[in-house]
């Protein structure tokens, strides 16, 4: 498997809100869009749940709801990326500098 793939993804807007507020309860597209602030649009929020499912981290359900849910790997995802996005703050926190990137620049 391509970790790239997964970098990807991470780099994605909103990767990291969907699959947080799918964390306790699945939800249907509405109620995803209601836990996200600012909210993407419905249009971008289903082309992202879309990708999440092709990648298997997201499922939605069948019968009546039709609601999201994490799978078993969305799951294990979801922390890996707070913990990633935690590690990027500290790192610039440390080595760049307050403002807009100007670093090596005359």
């Amino acid at each position: 498997m391509d970790y790239r793939i997964y970098l990807d993804l991470l780099s994605r807007r909103w990767t990291h809100e969907i699959l947080t507020a799918l964390k306790e309860q699945p939800r249907r597209h509405t109620e995803i869009l209601h836990a996200i602030s600012p909210s993407p649009s419905p249009k971008v929020l289903s082309e992202s749940l879309v990708r999440l499912q092709d990648h298997l981290l997201v499922q939605r359900g069948t019968g009546g709801d039709a609601a999201y849910e994490l799978t078993d790997a969305g799951r294990a995802f979801q922390p890996l990326i707070l913990d990633f996005i935690e590690e990027l703050r500290r790192w610039g926190e440390q080595y760049m500098p307050a403002g807009p990137a100007t670093a090596g620049r005359t």
